[in-house]
């Protein structure tokens, strides 16, 4: 009897280990898409803003 709690006990422990690991590793995943994500949109209004300046400096000296 003793034997077969030990044996349940450490299965349910070790299915536990794998689920937090499996799930740390999808969280991390996650955070990486969402970084990328966040460095395309950051990159993309960088852009946005050069060529704003751009135009508007080359209005600003037409005048």
């Amino acid at each position: 009897m003793f034997r077969r709690i030990t044996l349940l006990f450490l299965c349910v422990f070790i299915a536990y280990a794998c689920a937090s690991f499996h799930c740390s590793k999808e969280v991390q995943w996650l955070l990486e898409d969402a970084r990328l994500h966040e460095m395309q949109h950051t990159s993309r209004d960088a852009m946005l803003a050069e060529r704003f300046h751009a135009i508007a400096d080359y209005l600003d000296s037409g005048k």
